[in-house]
């Protein structure tokens, strides 16, 4: 019972085990008149094994944390995704009285996916004119979010990057500005017939007329941006030390991506990975001459 900030924080009174009780009472209506009978539904609550209680709330804590993560990259501060998780009624019965564990995690994992993918369709209103058919809004979220940051990386690497500066430049407010880059994306992806081709046009394109000194610099520019951001976001990985492949790739091995938070550098380092390399490959070239 609860918002799905009461759950993500795991209060007891908010995850509790319940038993529905019927209880059957008699009347004696006396020698001239009838019995009556009534019966009362009575629901009895307890606190569940606190084993069960931290893993339900730890899917609506990972959820939270996915939640203003993606909020960030459609330009919502994590207070206004806990503003908007903390309006959102989670509340449900899970009834499994007489179910196998299989049978009743299975339907845990029913009951929470749909009140998790309510919860993206209140928190992520805005994408859902971009939303796919049979594509919860979930997915649609993550979909757009990680079309644009590809988009974005592919316009930088043949040098437009005046016209994504345009965007940010415009005066609007962040999730505007946001929401106009993910327009832009889509629109692009839609006309090339999908991400796949879109990329490839743009690969095919720096290729063939670019110069090798103007294909490195906006990867050298991107390589530099993204390692200073997940430096400042993650200080306590020491990302800012990592200048040589093999600090790259001890980097990548100690990260804990079980967690919503590992799994989102390891993305992001996997997406600059291929850059990182280019860089090293030039300033070994440089330094054999």
């Amino acid at each position: 019972r609860g918002t799905i900030l009461d759950l993500s924080n795991g209060a007891d009174e908010a995850i509790r085990a319940y038993n529905d009780i019927k209880i059957t009472t008699k009347t004696d209506g006396g020698w001239f008149g009838k019995d009556k009978t009534s019966v009362k539904n009575k629901r009895v609550t307890q606190s569940i094994e606190e084993d069960t209680r931290e893993a339900i709330a730890d899917v609506f804590t990972q959820t939270r944390e996915l939640f203003n993560l993606l909020g960030k990259e459609v330009g919502y501060t994590s207070t206004q995704v806990d503003e908007s998780l903390a309006t959102i009624n989670a509340s449900a019965d899970i009834d499994v009285k007489g179910l196998s564990g299989s049978q009743i995690l299975e339907q845990i994992n029913y009951v929470t996916s749909g009140i998790i993918d309510n919860a993206a369709s209140v928190v992520f209103e805005s994408l859902a004119q971009f939303r796919e058919f049979g594509e919860a809004m979930g997915e649609t979220a993550v979909r757009v979010v990680r079309d644009t940051q590809l988009v974005k990386q592919s316009l930088k690497n043949i040098g437009m990057e005046d016209l994504i500066k345009s965007i940010t430049d415009s005066g609007l407010e962040e999730s505007q500005i946001k929401l106009r880059a993910i327009e832009i994306s889509e629109g692009l992806i839609d006309m090339a017939g999908g991400l796949d081709t879109f990329l490839e046009h743009v690969e095919t394109y720096r290729e063939n007329f670019l110069t090798d000194t103007e294909r490195l610099a906006p990867i050298k520019k991107n390589v530099s941006d993204v390692m200073s951001e997940l430096a400042t976001e993650y200080p306590e990985i020491g990302i800012a030390t990592v200048n040589t492949r093999h600090e790259f790739k001890q980097l990548v091995s100690a990260l804990d991506v079980t967690t919503v938070k590992g799994m989102a550098l390891f993305t992001s380092l996997m997406d600059v990975a291929e850059g990182f390399d280019q860089v090293m490959d030039a300033s070994d070239e440089l330094a054999s001459k």
